[in-house]
């Protein structure tokens, strides 16, 4: 496998309790084993947190999306050791505030783009990873 520089084992190292996200597509299984029942497909950016180590990369979850609430296993890592979650840093508020109306940012992610602020307007497009962007407006819910 593929050695973890120190930085990146700070991001990758779990424990329960810890707060993670997804960096990759993960799938969610009823029980430790990965040959047990798949119960979802958890997207990149989903917000996670850790109930309990299990053997080797495994580990169990708690996700809340939409309203609804799932409890299963997952990869913390691939077998190369490619991180599939990553701690949520606490410092993302600082993070938001270097964003400013002219500045110009490369796309991490893929982002959905909406005609406005509220998540139930209409879409207009998909950013793919490696878009430069330039912000033109902050909106009053990121404040």
């Amino acid at each position: 496998p593929r050695a973890t520089t120190a930085s990146v084992a700070q991001m990758v190292e779990l424990s329960a309790g810890d707060g993670c996200e997804t960096v990759s597509l993960v799938t969610v299984r009823k029980e430790e084993s990965i040959e047990s029942d798949v119960l979802t497909e958890l997207p990149i950016g989903t917000v996670l947190k850790v109930l309990q180590l299990g053997e080797g990369r495994r580990i169990k979850i708690s996700s809340t999306t939409k309203g609804s609430t799932i409890e299963g296993w997952i990869s913390s890592k691939t077998k190369l050791n490619e991180p599939l979650v990553m701690k949520s840093r606490p410092d993302l508020g600082s993070c938001i505030a270097e964003f400013e109306v002219g500045g110009q940012h490369e796309v991490k992610s893929p982002i959905t783009v909406r005609q406005g602020e509220g998540l139930d307007t209409p879409v207009v497009t998909e950013l793919k990873v490696g878009t430069i962007i330039r912000i033109l407006e902050i909106g009053k819910e990121n404040t």
